[in-house]
């Protein structure tokens, strides 16, 4: 096996999505193909966070800074610091097409989109089981982005209110509908790493 020189790239991002019910040995949702993915990968159980509202989160990943100095320290309402350099804009100047598909509070006026050649902020309300889902592993099933590619997919399933499709609405899938919400995701996100590519990070 040979990595390619620049590979391709997806990145998903389930908001609210908790490490014990990724790792934790007492979690009562089934993820067959996330425990499959983390068997295979580098894990990290433990992460901190300076502010755990879903924007400022974004911009200190995508700048690796503290919020006084990227800007963001709520929702809305605020904008990055424009002087930043990000991961996208870093990614683009390295000859990689950015996409992002996002959606909750990541709204283009904020600034986080910076460096994303299409970012896409999609209706709260548009799940993985609606017709978004099918069209974003259809776009990758398809190649639709050209090589090198960075995508960032931001999930919204288990944010409130939890999406709980009805075939998983039983013990069976989690002891809450937190654990349900992120049993059905799991099928998901297995078919989205399957569409990515098997030489895709």
């Amino acid at each position: 096996f040979t990595a390619p020189a620049r590979p391709d790239i997806l990145m998903i991002v389930v908001d609210c999505l908790r490490s014990d019910r990724v790792f934790g040995p007492g979690r009562t949702c089934r993820t067959p193909r996330i425990d499959d993915f983390s068997r295979r990968a580098v894990a990290f159980p433990r992460m901190f966070v300076e502010n755990p509202i879903t924007s400022p989160s974004f911009a200190s990943f995508f700048t690796g800074c503290y919020s006084p100095t990227h800007g963001i320290s709520s929702l809305l309402g605020v904008q990055m610091n424009p002087a930043l350099p990000t991961l996208a804009k870093i990614l683009a100047r390295g000859g990689y097409h950015t996409h992002a598909e996002v959606t909750g509070p990541l709204l283009p006026m904020l600034g986080i989109g910076r460096g994303f050649k299409e970012y896409i902020h999609r209706d709260q309300n548009a799940y993985a089981s609606t017709r978004w889902g099918s069209r974003l592993l259809r776009d990758l099933r398809a190649r639709r982005y050209e090589s090198p590619w960075f995508l960032l997919v931001h999930l919204w399933e288990i944010h409130e209110p939890r999406q709980v499709p009805p075939g998983f609405n039983s013990a069976a899938w989690g002891a809450s509908p937190y654990d349900r919400a992120w049993s059905a995701l799991d099928g998901f996100i297995g078919e989205l790493i399957d569409a990515a590519g098997p030489d895709a990070l």
